[in-house]
């Protein structure tokens, strides 16, 4: 290292898993990265631009990173690096919580099924539309309110 140049410290113990060669700024600590991801899928942001976002503006995250917010490319390079080891801890952490009594698994099934709507603006009713025709139904006879909606065949 040349003269005036600072040397960084790691943030935790030296990790196995991580390249430190000296070059840049040293690594994110892997668990906070792990917290940091926990906590964005728990509360619903899945992007990493957004998780981004929220390391800087929310509170809950900035305590996660403790005010050193990682950038959204570091985040998405994080999670495509590990997605195997991430994937497996997701499935533990929701066995976790069902044995805890949390939440409840099972199984959701989508079969993709399209069926054409009859939703255009001249057959739905609006909801003057609807009183209207349910006071001109009750005006008139029982008898004759089934025969017009349900016409017989003659």
């Amino acid at each position: 290292m040349g003269p005036g140049a600072r040397r960084h410290r790691p943030r935790t113990e030296p990790n196995p898993c991580v390249d430190v060669s000296g070059l840049g700024q040293p690594p994110f600590d892997p668990r906070m990265m792990v917290a940091l991801l926990l906590h964005s899928y728990a509360s619903g942001l899945y992007s990493s631009r957004r998780i981004a976002k929220a390391c800087r503006e929310r509170n809950d995250f900035v305590m996660i990173v403790a005010l050193d917010a990682p950038d959204f490319r570091t985040i998405s390079d994080f999670r495509k690096r590990h997605l195997k080891a991430l994937g497996a801890l997701f499935v533990q952490v929701l066995k976790l919580c069902e044995t805890a009594g949390l939440v409840k698994l099972g199984h959701v099934a989508l079969d993709g099924t399209k069926i054409k709507a009859n939703a255009s603006k001249h057959k739905a009713m609006s909801y003057e539309r609807m009183k209207k025709r349910e006071a001109e139904l009750k005006g008139i006879r029982p008898r004759a309110a089934v025969l017009r909606v349900f016409p017989i065949c003659s």
